[in-house]
């Protein structure tokens, strides 16, 4: 589980919003209702008229009724197709409300009609930027820079394109530049402290989150990622009040209830953790690494079935991940179902990066072991240690695989490269004592059992041994 940094939406776009003639929207002292009244009668006495639509449009617009703008500014078009502050402001409400292939259309006959408008033509930038086209955002915007190089938006957004393009140099360059000319500009410093975390610059990131919380003390987001900087160096009880600070003021934030929670879970408070992480579920209950996080924090609790379950909610939405089937398998094995386990463990393989599986298959091998499975165990085990030829545990554990299939000789080789590896493992001696008297080495039995001896004198299965190796040395040369 990694600690989560947030990425500042895109600025809200700019509706041009321009009034033309002798329209009733200048008149700022009428009610809404008065001047829409007004605009019906301009509509009933001049039924195609595309300004008297667009005026009404404009009304709606302005009064947050988009339904009923986009009627009115479409109804200017059929009537004037060549009615330009129409394109442009229905490409606004297109664009706000998520239509961007229709936003853009507007805004290229805006453009074209209005080549020197720097909003118009920064709107459209904004629409290429929320489709993924950075760019032509990155034309525009420069365009704009260009035509109003003191408009502090417009090198904000121009930011927000670099950034999205990991040119986080080029993205600082233009957040700052957006200081300079608006001091208060809260989203910018926001921003620039992100690219400077891309950039390794950690102090420059925690300098930009305090000048925003400078700025604007309720600022949430720069809360959350103070903490999480906070958290990064181990200064967890400070990272959580600022983690607390965020919920404080964004209560419906479900992100800030993910950061807390990391943060208690590494501390080892798995249950403030899953508290957190369930009031992120209520918040936000179709985003799936939250199921995850929480199913770790019920393993670490012993709460296996309910761990099962939040792993499995996770599967069924068709995340198919392989530490998700790792850990569920772990819960499976400790609620004693083996072959789901199994079943989850061979999952998490396939999904893993191949180099990576070696841990997994020896967790596998464990489970057949237990089933008695003892040729699928000395498989799984074969495959670990292919994969990691000093994984001393695998080289344990076949061994006894080993012996259990009477595979005497190859036992021998296992626990020997154990003692290869870890030297002071007295159990890998202890062992491979046991197999040598099986097959009657005595002498090497008893070097390996006095080995142990040597470092554990009182040890009993270790006395015990011994006595037995030599009362069967002795009956056996009669």
């Amino acid at each position: 589980m990694t600690r989560r940094l947030f990425t500042v939406t895109f600025s809200i776009l700019t509706s041009i919003l321009i009034s033309i003639g002798n329209s009733a929207i200048a008149q700022d002292n009428l009610s809404y209702k008065e001047q829409l009244k007004k605009l019906n009668k301009e509509i009933k006495k001049k039924p195609k008229s595309a300004e008297a639509y667009y005026n009404r449009g404009h009304l709606h617009d302005d009064n947050k009724m988009f339904d009923e703008a986009l009627n009115d500014y479409t109804k200017s078009i059929d009537l004037d197709a060549s009615y330009f502050l129409s394109y442009a402001n229905r490409a606004v409400i297109y664009s706000q409300i998520g239509e961007f292939e229709l936003s853009l259309a507007d805004y290229n006959i805006s453009v074209d009609s209005l080549p020197d408008n720097f909003k118009v033509r920064h709107d459209r930038g904004v629409t290429y930027l929320h489709m993924g086209d950075y760019d032509n955002a990155l034309a525009d915007f420069s365009k704009v820079v260009e035509l109003a190089p003191s408009y502090p938006t417009v090198h904000y957004n121009r930011g927000l394109a670099y950034a999205k393009m990991d040119d986080h140099n080029m993205a600082v360059y233009n957040f700052t530049r957006a200081v300079e000319l608006d001091p208060e500009y809260v989203e910018a410093y926001y921003s620039c402290g992100n690219s400077y975390l891309y950039l390794d610059d950690e102090d420059m990131a925690m300098y930009c989150y305090h000048k925003a919380i400078e700025i604007d003390p309720e600022y949430a987001l720069a809360y959350n990622n103070i903490g999480a900087l906070l958290s990064s160096v181990g200064d967890n009880w400070a990272a959580k009040e600022h983690f607390t600070k965020a919920i404080t003021i964004d209560p419906s934030n479900a992100s800030f209830y993910i950061a807390r929670g990391l943060t208690y879970y590494e501390e080892g408070d798995y249950n403030s953790a899953i508290d957190d992480y369930s009031v992120a579920i209520k918040l936000s209950p179709d985003y799936t690494n939250i199921y995850v996080n929480r199913a770790s924090s019920y393993s670490m609790t012993e709460q296996y079935e309910k761990a099962v379950a939040d792993f499995t909610k996770v599967v069924d939405a068709n995340f198919k991940n392989a530490e998700v089937y790792y850990k569920r398998g772990f819960a499976y094995s400790k609620l004693g179902d083996h072959n789901k386990a199994i079943a989850d463990y061979s999952s998490a393989i396939y999904y893993n990066t191949p180099s990576d599986n070696a841990e997994i298959y020896y967790q596998k091998a464990l489970l057949h072991t237990e089933l008695g499975e003892f040729d699928k165990a000395i498989s799984d085990h074969t495959k670990a240690i292919e994969l990691d030829s000093e994984f001393s545990d695998a080289y344990h554990a076949r061994a006894g695989c080993y012996f259990e299939v009477d595979m005497y000789e190859e036992s021998v080789l296992d626990y020997t490269r154990v003692i290869e590896l870890t030297p002071s493992f007295l159990g890998a001696y202890f062992n491979r004592s046991y197999v040598y008297y099986i097959i009657r080495e005595f002498g090497l039995a008893l070097a390996d059992i006095d080995a142990v001896l040597a470092k554990h004198p009182d040890y009993k299965d270790a006395i015990d041994m011994r006595e037995n190796i030599i009362k069967t040395r002795e009956a056996e040369a009669k």
